[in-house]
């Protein structure tokens, strides 16, 4: 018994205002709608985000790391019955950024069978010219065949 009532009393106010009801159901039903949409998109363009990454970004970098000689603050003493010390700038060492045996490195890595493709980089940190303001920048160049063939860049 005490459901039919509660069905009578739920009957009775939704039909007693009608067009407020139906609004009210569709103002709901735009909301969850809305969501749905919103999700679906962001979920989307988040997949999307993913694979665009993923399918252009190298899987192993090789390059020479830049390193600085590091020694402590006792080790720069001059004499050891002096009352100060001398601290130097950590300066990284003299060695040219290129790869040594570059193609034979890329020769060796081409023979694996789990290697689909190589696509060599080579970037040069430049200066433009701006009337008379130099402005710094960056050259970045790829074998175009490789690189599509990598990431579908066409």
């Amino acid at each position: 018994m005490l459901p039919s009532i509660i069905l009578s009393i739920a009957r009775t106010h939704l039909l007693s205002r009608l067009k407020q009801s139906i609004i009210a159901a569709l103002g709901v039903t735009f909301g969850i709608g809305m969501f749905i949409g919103m999700y679906s998109f962001m979920n989307g363009v988040n997949r999307f985000l993913e694979d665009l990454m993923l399918e252009n970004t190298a899987h192993v970098h090789i390059y020479n790391d830049i390193t600085t000689e590091r020694r402590s603050v006792l080790d720069l003493l001059r004499d050891p019955s002096a009352n100060f010390n001398a601290v130097l700038d950590v300066k990284p060492k003299d060695v040219k950024k290129n790869i040594k045996d570059g193609m034979e490195i890329i020769k060796v890595i081409m023979k694996d069978p789990h290697v689909y493709g190589i696509s060599p980089l080579a970037t040069a940190q430049v200066f433009y010219n701006n009337g008379s303001t130099p402005i710094n920048g960056s050259i970045s160049g790829v074998d175009m065949e490789q690189y599509d063939k990598l990431f579908k860049f066409s």
